[in-house]
């Protein structure tokens, strides 16, 4: 789809709620039947979502209110990794349920008041790839070689982009910086003990297979 500008914050049954109008670039069959299971399976790290439905021209899907801003700067070694060990448990289950996220990155990601982690984009993604031919969304500085080169994204593919994003808030930058993704060699190194450090370096190997 391409969503319109128009992201309204509403309030329903005393609870705040993003509406996010939505137009699809093709057919929509089954795109209620897909936000249903997603509102049926919900990780205490994502984004809720609690429907999708049909307003003249247009669709809306409501999605949960949250706080919070990206991660900005150098973050710390143990805060950034309770933060991502949270995203990829929760990415880790989406898989388990079916669920492909395929666009992860930083702005996906909202810093809670308990200072915690949540995850967002997870429901706009699946629609986005279930109406568009075009296979490759999301920022190339945390997208999989495999993704860049318009293979649909797998799990191995968010596997890759959660080791990316570790490393964007271990060093303040992103970690290939403005290098092609089918281009990109080694991470520069990191601020974490040997074995850790080469399991990021593991997530983010250019083969799929090669990850864990």
């Amino acid at each position: 789809y391409t969503p319109s500008s128009c992201v309204y914050l509403a309030e329903k049954g005393g609870q705040k709620r993003i509406l996010e109008l939505l137009l699809f670039a093709k057919g929509c069959e089954g795109l209620t039947d897909l936000v249903e299971t997603a509102h049926r399976w919900q990780h205490p790290v994502l984004q809720k979502v609690f429907g999708l439905w049909q307003a003249e021209n247009y669709w809306v899907l409501e999605l949960e209110w949250l706080q919070g801003e990206p991660p900005r700067g150098v973050i710390a070694a143990d805060t950034a990794l309770r933060w991502m060990r949270q995203v990829a448990e929760s990415v880790q289950e989406a898989h388990a349920a079916g669920f492909c996220h395929g666009e992860l990155s930083p702005e996906h990601l909202l810093i809670q008041s308990d200072g915690n982690i949540k995850l967002t984009g997870l429901v706009s993604a699946l629609l986005r790839r279930a109406t568009e031919t075009e296979s490759r969304h999301g920022a190339s500085s945390w997208m999989a070689p495999e993704v860049w080169q318009s293979s649909l994204p797998t799990p191995a593919s968010d596997v890759f982009s959660l080791g990316a994003i570790l490393a964007t808030l271990l060093l303040g930058a992103p970690p290939f910086g403005d290098i092609p993704p089918t281009e990109r060699k080694r991470l520069p190194s990191l601020p974490l003990a040997p074995s850790v450090e080469a399991a990021v370096e593991a997530a983010v190997d250019p083969d799929p297979l090669g990850r864990p």
